[in-house]
């Protein structure tokens, strides 16, 4: 990835969002790079994603719903019923737009951040797993999962998986049938999946970029 590309996708960002959601993605990328050279990914890929996840976060709505209309973006039925998983997908239009990029794993990447989905790169992974486990974040186990990630990615994503879904059952919102294929997904043969029907998890994000991210983000 050239280093100039990392360089429009930062301004581009920084252009698009309040300070306090910057900050967010500016965590968000040195935590994506600390895991990227830990498991030997490419570093700058997973930097200029990072960069890019969120940066229609803050797009008026009305923006996505026009490229949907004008079959410039196509998400199914049950993600246009979810507003707040809306942004992954405008952001992989912009960077394929915008920016020409062309690398569908790492769109892929940018496009299911907040729910995660099967058969995600590594570089989807440790995005999913540093966009939840930022320093930023208020809770007490995040720095746990950064350390899980720069080991062993997939059982640090398969925990971020489960922490979401607890989350947003325990808020009463609608859980996106996604996010339940892809903890599968990153489940052993035969395992046994939690019962999440109690709401036991211990999520604690909250809706603020400078503490902790919200719903299925």
């Amino acid at each position: 990835m050239p280093p100039e590309l990392e360089e429009r996708v930062m301004d581009y960002t920084k252009k698009k969002l309040s300070a306090k959601r910057f900050k967010h993605v500016e965590r968000v990328v040195a935590t994506i790079e600390e895991i990227a050279a830990a498991r030997q990914l490419p570093v700058a890929d997973c930097r200029m994603i990072g960069w890019l996840h969120d940066c229609a976060k803050e797009e008026p709505r009305n923006v996505f719903l026009s490229l949907v209309h004008r079959g410039l973006i196509y998400v199914d039925r049950e993600t246009m019923e979810q507003p707040s998983l809306w942004h992954g997908f405008h952001a992989a239009h912009i960077g394929r737009k915008v920016f020409g990029i062309d690398n569908q794993a790492l769109l892929e990447a940018v496009s299911y951040h907040p729910t995660g989905a099967p058969g995600l790169s590594a570089e989807g992974l440790a995005l999913f797993v540093a966009d939840y486990a930022e320093p930023g974040r208020p809770m007490a186990w995040t720095r746990e999962i950064r350390e899980q990630a720069c080991q062993n990615l997939v059982a640090a994503a398969k925990r971020v998986c489960q922490e979401k879904i607890y989350y947003v059952l325990k808020k009463g919102k609608k859980l996106h049938s996604r996010s339940i294929d892809f903890l599968k997904s990153l489940s052993a043969e035969g395992e046994t999946l939690p019962d999440f029907s109690g709401g036991h998890g211990k999520s604690g994000i909250s809706d603020d970029p400078g503490e902790g991210t919200g719903r299925e983000r």
